[in-house]
């Protein structure tokens, strides 16, 4: 089950649990996205992997299905795996130190 962590008319964030690989997902839909909205984006998000490393998530995947996804989950630290699902490419961020 997905659980909304932020939404604007910009982007939609959710997080899901998948206990089978036990990893954490987020899920990014991406409307419209400037550079002169990141800095409320960058300070909202460190808020949010604030919020859930409180809760021991300090890992994030991500699987971008756009090139607009991947170019928000790169511009926020995450990186590739190298992993590949059915093509698309496994994005990590780790944020735990």
């Amino acid at each position: 089950m997905r659980e909304v962590l932020y939404h604007d008319e910009d982007i939609l964030l959710q997080i899901e649990y998948i206990p089978e690989i036990d990893e954490y997902f987020l899920h990014t839909t991406v409307y419209q996205f400037s550079l002169s909205k990141a800095k409320k984006y960058i300070k909202g998000f460190g808020l949010i992997l604030n919020k859930l490393k409180e809760q021991g998530i300090t890992n994030l995947k991500a699987i971008p299905p756009s090139d607009k996804e991947e170019k928000w989950q790169k511009f926020f630290g995450f990186t590739d795996s190298l992993i590949r699902i059915n093509g698309y490419k496994v994005m990590e961020l780790d944020y735990g130190s």
